[in-house]
């Protein structure tokens, strides 16, 4: 799944053949998109026609992470499309932190960080399960920055 978000395109979807996918071996645990979708071009991950598609983390780990220190190059998060996917064991599924740019000044509201950098985003027939340790499907966290 990585492999497919490190190179999909935008207009171009992955799906994923049915099965249990369990990234709790990988040390970084997460999934991480090297580019965002477009206007009427987005990104879309999901199941391959109704095959059963189930993703297992744990631990602190989210499953997407759309920040910067684990490769992503873009300045900006948008246009995409999760479909009929399921979660098992994350602390968090989708997990957004925008990175700060350099115009942006501790003064300025965070709003400004978030608007244009992560938008468009459709979740659709997903399911979340935590085993427990689940804090949110969607975690949305202060900006990284280096102020």
């Amino acid at each position: 799944i990585q492999k497919a978000a490190g190179i999909v395109q935008p207009g171009e979807g992955i799906c994923i053949r049915g099965g249990d996918y369990d990234i709790r071996k990988y040390p970084k645990s997460v999934i991480c998109f090297a580019r965002s979708g477009e206007p009427d071009k987005p990104i879309v991950v999901t199941a391959y026609g109704d095959e059963k598609v189930t993703i297992f983390t744990a631990e602190s780990k989210a499953v997407f992470d759309f920040g910067t220190w684990w490769g992503n190059n873009t300045t900006g998060f948008g246009h995409y499309v999760f479909s009929k996917l399921r979660f098992n064991g994350a602390r968090c599924v989708w997990m957004f932190y925008p990175p700060a740019v350099p115009s942006w000044t501790t003064s300025q509201p965070v709003s400004n960080l978030w608007v244009g950098q992560i938008h468009d985003i459709v979740i659709e027939d997903c399911e979340v399960d935590g085993n427990g340790t689940i804090q949110s499907a969607v975690y949305a966290a202060t900006p990284v920055c280096g102020i």
